[in-house]
Parts: structure tokens; sequence; C-alpha cells
């Protein structure tokens, strides 16, 4: 699948999109389309404070990448079979304070987001374990997916590898119509139609 980095503005801010390149072309019956957005808040959370560590064991939230990675999940029938794999065939770069809109076709059947990873402390990945379903050829709108940080996170290099994993609280936002809109003044018309199926966190 390939993916068009695209900057513009939503709700004033500055945007960016990843989408297939032509998101009107015909879907097959095994495949759909799931429009959405991610936004990384950094210090809008009084609930996702950092544990309490020594000072130099912090670090800024704000100067982290972060990736949203996520995929097909797969269960077996039995536990003696092979566990639950995690296929990614989802993967999200996101700025703090800078929204992503992404446009992307995905294999219909049930799928997760599976995890919120800091770049260059993926130890630290957070699990999600956020499902959401992919329509065969049908376009779902799964909501404004937004991550609050605190402003100083326990990922210092010099902690016990594992001892602590990323601090967030999450929410979802119906911003539909605006997504639309972002995706129409990047790519031009979008005629497909798109049902609303918001995830649940």
């Amino acid at each position: 699948m390939r993916l068009v980095p695209l900057i513009v503005l939503l709700n004033g801010c500055s945007t960016s999109m990843s989408s297939i390149s032509d998101p009107n072309a015909p879907l097959t019956s095994s495949e759909g389309i799931v429009i959405g957005s991610v936004l990384v808040r950094v210090g809008k959370t009084h609930y996702a404070t950092a544990v309490s560590v020594a000072p130099f064991f912090l670090v800024s939230a704000q100067s982290i990448r972060y990736s949203l990675e996520g995929g097909a999940s797969r269960d077996t029938r039995s536990i003696m079979e092979k566990p639950i794999t995690l296929e990614r065939d989802f993967l999200l770069d996101v700025v703090p304070g800078e929204e992503r809109v992404f446009v992307t076709k995905m294999p219909a059947g049930a799928h997760a987001f599976h995890s919120l990873v800091p770049k260059g402390y993926e130890e630290a990945a957070a699990a999600l374990g956020i499902v959401f379903t992919v329509t065969p050829g049908r376009a779902t709108y799964i909501g404004r997916i937004i991550f609050d940080l605190p402003e100083k996170l326990p990922l210092s290099k010099g902690l016990p590898q594992g001892s602590y994993s990323l601090q967030f609280t999450i929410k979802v936002e119906d911003a539909q119509e605006a997504t639309i809109t972002a995706i129409q003044s990047a790519n031009g018309p979008y005629a497909r139609p798109v049902v609303k199926d918001l995830i649940q966190p």
C-alpha cells in the first residue's frame, strides 16, 4: 500500500496526512477503507501523571516522536495452538501537537491498534488493544484518537529495562466533518460514502 504524505490545516493547526494514492479507487470484496486521525497532546491531562522517579530519569514528552501500530488480530481456537498473533499492517508516525489524518486501505475484518511506541524508547511501548472493524467495500470513519501525556515521562536509559511503560490517557472525538474536509482539501472531491463507527477506547 502506497501512502502519500500531505500537509493540510485542520481546526487551524498544522496537520499531516497519510493517504492512499487514490481514495476514490474501487474496492474489492475483501478490503475496506479506514478514515480517522491521531493527536498526541502534552501537558493536557491531570490524570496521566508521571510516576515518582528522580528528576534526572524523566524525559520531555514533547521532544519524542511516537508511532501508532496496528493490524489484524487473529485468535486461535485452542490455547494448544499458536497464540494470538498481532499483524502489523498499520503504522502511523505522530509528532506531539500535530494531528495526523489517515485514509488507509486495509483487509476486511477485525483489527486493533496494538501499541503506542515512543521512538528511541521502544521498550516502554504502551499496549492498547483498541479494536475496530474494516467493512468490505466500505469507507468507515473511526474518530479522532487523542492521547494525552504528562510533560515528563520516566523513560531514561538509566532505568531498568521494562520497568516503566508510557503513561497516558485516551479519548475519542467525532470530528468526521472536519476530517473529510481536510481530505478533500488535499485530494480533491471525495465521492465515497462514509459510515461512522467510532472506536471505544
